[in-house]
């Protein structure tokens, strides 16, 4: 049993480090479940946690960051707080989070707001959290906690609660933990942090859910401002799997400035000032951040065959290749929109490797009874693939009200809500044709705009018939046109793979028919 006098001088030993630590959490989480939903843009748019022992000392640290876009237009905030405290006999800290954001996105007010708590325990790291994200009408809560299974290994349960039903399920918590105890970020002593030195740490990749390496330059030192008064702060940049990041470190190893790869920064700043942040009115600003200007031809809505060179990315990155899109050499691609598709009875869908894709998850709850049912109404009598994915498309492009929605796209709350961007339209058209029987998965990349005259990152799904077909319910194209260029296939999960291409990707339009 911990002794009181013990727990207190833990406690107060690892507060200001657990605050630290917990502000870069914060960060990644908070980037990672609503900005890089945010980039995912289309053309049309324009339980409660126990409080800790009152036995324990009082120490509330509090951690305000102010979140800006390019020119140090302010968007919002995060807040977080860590109290230090005691559980059933062992000190641990609860975090709470609150963090707001009030974004222009294509001429609408989009308002997004995030709060959540967690409890960690200082000898078993993460014990049980959630988190809440509100935008507009739209609501999701997930909570999760840590147990230890038959066979005494760590699960972590999740519930996702949306649209009014809870979806339950678990995963190693070998594979998840690592980012909720340390978000990826390496433990930096930053008084050893000397200008012109690299340090390699041993640190998690969000990305692959393994152990990685993450590269920490020390670059110099310069004045920034923290929490309104200027201090001179050793700068590092950390690279390495997603977490590209630049960081300005105050000599006694606070965080004063991070800017993200997603060109968006977090400046420390005051709760007063916080408070009085006025959200930025640049129409556009974000619809810039992601904005990716071709050079050589001019493309086109409605193209059916694009020849493109890509470049920017990591030397050993390649884009993927199927039906449609596929490698000339080196680093050139022809994206070709077939004339028409193939066809097979849905009672031949694969059972191969394309099974998953005729599954459900905690976000495309292909086998809710909801989603099955409003399949079934959709595809009545539909015997073949491409019957019903004809109704399944014209379907949720009559039915889905063009809107930005801010938030972590769920099938369930899609169908409900009846509104949203591709973001949505894709993981209701892919829940609807998995539960109809049509094998379907979720393509991430890029899409060409007439009307902003670049690409933009979006989400489409593609179907399988004996091939895999890129479908469009978002833009109103049974059959996507070349212009869509794939980056990768999946769920949220894989959204962190964006960040490589961020910023860095260019395309060189060879020819265009």
């Amino acid at each position: 049993m911990w002794e009181r006098q013990e727990i207190q001088e833990m406690l107060w030993r690892n507060a200001r480090q657990l605050t630290k630590r917990n502000a870069l959490i914060t960060a990644i989480i908070v980037f990672w479940l609503v900005m890089m939903g945010l980039l995912f843009r289309r053309e049309f748019l324009s339980p409660a946690i126990p409080e800790a022992s009152s036995d324990a000392p009082r120490m509330p640290a509090d951690i305000w960051m102010g979140v800006y876009l390019p020119g140090d237009a302010p968007v919002g905030y995060i807040n977080v707080n860590t109290l230090p405290g005691v559980r059933n006999g062992a000190p641990g800290s609860r975090t709470r989070l609150s963090a707001h954001m009030a974004l222009t996105l294509f001429g609408k007010s989009t308002d997004i707001t995030l709060l959540g708590s967690t409890w960690s325990a200082e000898s078993g790291g993460f014990v049980e959290g959630d988190c809440t994200l509100h935008s507009g009408e739209s609501e999701i809560r997930i909570e999760a906690a840590a147990r230890d299974n038959d066979q005494g290994k760590k699960i972590l349960d999740i519930q996702v609660h949306t649209a009014g039903e809870t979806i339950l399920f678990e995963i190693p918590a070998e594979q998840a933990l690592p980012l909720w105890q340390t978000g990826g970020i390496p433990a930096l002593d930053v008084q050893q942090l000397e200008p012109g030195k690299e340090y390699v740490l041993d640190a998690f990749d969000p990305l692959t859910m393994k152990p990685s390496k993450i590269r920490v330059s020390c670059t110099g030192e310069e004045t920034v401002l923290f929490e309104g008064q200027a201090v001179l702060a050793r700068v590092a940049t950390l690279s390495g799997g997603a977490l590209n990041a630049k960081v300005w470190f105050t000599p006694e190893g606070e965080m004063a400035r991070m800017d993200t790869p997603l060109g968006f920064s977090l400046k420390r700043i005051t709760a007063e000032q916080a408070l009085a942040l006025a959200p930025s009115e640049q129409d556009g600003a974000l619809l810039q951040l992601s904005a990716i200007t071709p050079s050589g031809k001019q493309p086109f809505r409605g193209a059916t065959r694009m020849a493109i060179r890509v470049s920017g990315m990591e030397e050993d990155a390649a884009l993927p290749e199927d039906d449609t899109q596929h490698a000339t050499g080196g680093s050139e691609y022809v994206v070709s929109a077939p004339a028409g598709t193939q066809n097979m009875l849905l009672s031949d869908a694969p059972r191969d490797e394309r099974t998953p894709y005729l599954q459900g998850d905690a976000f495309i709850q292909a086998e809710h009874p909801k989603i099955k049912e409003q399949a079934l109404a959709i595809t009545d009598g539909a015997t073949d693939v491409n019957t019903a994915v004809d109704r399944l498309y014209e379907w949720v492009y009559a039915s889905i009200t063009k809107e930005a929605v801010a938030s972590i796209p769920s099938a369930l709350e899609v169908l409900q809500s009846r509104t949203g961007d591709c973001n949505e339209h894709a993981v209701l058209f892919t829940a609807l044709a998995r539960a109809a029987g049509v094998p379907t998965r979720i393509a991430l990349g890029v899409v060409w705009s007439e009307e902003y005259g670049g690409f933009y990152y979006h989400a489409w799904p593609e179907i399988y018939d004996g091939q895999w077909v890129w479908v469009e319910p978002t833009l109103g194209q049974r059959i996507a046109d070349a212009t869509h260029i794939k980056l990768f296939t999946g769920g949220i999960e894989t959204w962190p793979q964006l960040l490589p291409f961020l910023g860095r990707i260019q395309i060189n339009v060879l020819d265009i028919e």
